[in-house]
């Protein structure tokens, strides 16, 4: 039970990366790169890669 609330955790997580990612890069075309966008872009792509990582963790060990 902790294991898939762990990866329901983990996959809202991986969403928000996603959805931020999607959110900043529109802006970035629209409007111009700025300092803070480019902050919230590359971080929303490290929560993405972070997110994968911890999946994977998980899910090796079922396999």
């Amino acid at each position: 039970m902790t294991a898939i609330l762990s990866i329901i955790c983990i996959a809202a997580i991986l969403w928000r990366g996603i959805v931020a990612t999607g959110v900043a890069y529109n802006r970035i075309k629209t409007r111009g790169v700025s300092p803070t966008l480019n902050i919230i872009f590359w971080d929303s792509i490290l929560v993405i890669v972070l997110s994968v990582s911890l999946l994977v963790k998980i899910w090796a060990p079922c396999m």
